[in-house]
C-alpha cells in the first residue's frame, strides 16, 4: 500500500546563508514564497542564518509575495565558506532533524540526500550542477541517484538529465523560473 506524502507541511534544505545575493540563495527564497501560499508550515533548513532577522526584513531583501512566513533553521552558529566540512554536517543534522518528520522534503544538498536514504526518508533531490568527488562516487558510481526513498529527481536542464543517464518516471526536468511581477512590459 502506497503511503501518501503529506503536502500541509513542506520543508526545504538547501546549502545556503542567509541573507544572501547568490542566485542559489535568492531561488531557494522564491520557491519558499510560493510553498508558503498553499502548504500550512513551511521550514527552510539552512547552514546559517543571521541571528535577530525578522521575517519582513527577508521579504523586503528577497522581494517575497506572499503574506505567509515560513521558518528559518540554521544548523551553524556562524556564519561559514560553503566547505566540503560545513555540507557534510549541514547534511547530517538537517536529516537527522527531519527524519521524525512529516511532510514533503525537497533538497538541493548531495550529503542532505545521502543521510535522508540512511534514515530511510523519502524525499525529492533537485539538481542544479554535475557532480565531482565524493558526491560523483556515492551518487553515480554506487548508483545512490536510484534511491527508492529519492521520489523524484529533478533537474533543471536536460542535459542535466543525460548527464546523470537516468531515463525512467522519477526523473522530471523542471526547468528554474521567473518571477513576471518583478519586469514590466513595454511596448516597442
Amino acid at each position: 500500500m502506497k503511503k501518501n506524502i503529506d503536502v500541509s507541511n513542506i520543508y526545504y534544505c538547501a546549502d545556503i546563508n542567509i541573507p544572501s545575493h547568490k542566485a542559489y540563495t535568492i531561488h531557494v527564497m522564491k520557491m519558499m514564497n510560493e510553498f508558503s501560499k498553499f502548504a500550512a508550515n513551511c521550514e527552510l533548513l539552512v547552514h546559517y542564518v543571521k541571528k535577530k532577522i525578522k521575517f519582513i526584513e527577508i521579504q523586503k531583501f528577497f522581494a517575497l509575495s506572499s503574506k505567509k512566513k515560513f521558518i528559518i533553521k540554521g544548523t551553524l552558529k556562524k556564519k561559514t565558506e560553503n566547505s566540503f566540512l560545513s555540507r557534510l554536517y549541514f547534511g547530517f543534522s538537517s536529516s537527522r532533524y527531519l527524519k521524525d518528520k512529516n511532510g514533503l522534503i525537497i533538497t538541493r544538498s548531495f550529503f542532505c540526500s545521502f543521510f535522508l536514504i540512511f534514515f530511510q526518508k523519502k524525499h525529492f533531490l533537485e539538481i542544479h550542477n554535475s557532480l565531482s568527488g565524493l558526491t560523483k562516487i556515492l551518487f553515480i558510481y554506487l548508483r545512490l541517484i536510484n534511491s527508492k526513498y529519492i521520489i523524484k529527481v529533478i533537474f533543471i536542464t536536460k542535459s542535466l538529465k543525460y548527464y546523470f543517464n537516468i531515463n525512467n518516471a522519477r526523473a522530471v526536468v523542471l526547468h528554474d523560473g521567473v518571477d513576471l511581477l518583478n519586469f514590466k512590459k513595454k511596448k516597442n
